[in-house]
């Protein structure tokens, strides 16, 4: 069965989701640079990994935040959707019942 309210709930949590990923993101910025200013040179290759990771991790994140967004978004109009059915059915059904 499927309740409305909770439809709102998970929407709520997947918005949570969302904002958390885009926090998560930005807890790597400026690494890749910073190892670069820190470590120098003589690092490069490892140097680069971080660079790269970063830019990994950056999208995946973003990736992560859009699609929790769509969920939310999707979460809501389903519930919309739902309690337009029930309000529908409800008339259906009151058309039908004959009064005592």
């Amino acid at each position: 069965m499927v309740v409305p309210e909770n439809l709102e709930k998970y929407a709520k949590k997947q918005d949570a989701a969302s904002s958390k990923a885009s926090e998560a993101a930005g807890a790597t910025s400026g690494l890749g640079t910073n190892v670069w200013l820190y470590q120098g040179v003589i690092s490069g290759v490892s140097n680069g990994a971080v660079s790269d990771a970063e830019v990994v991790r950056s999208a995946a994140c973003g990736k992560i935040s859009a699609a929790a967004h769509s969920l939310a978004e999707k979460l809501r109009a389903a519930k919309l959707a739902y309690e337009g059915v029930d309000v529908d059915l409800g008339v259906n059904i009151n058309k039908q019942v004959l009064d005592k």
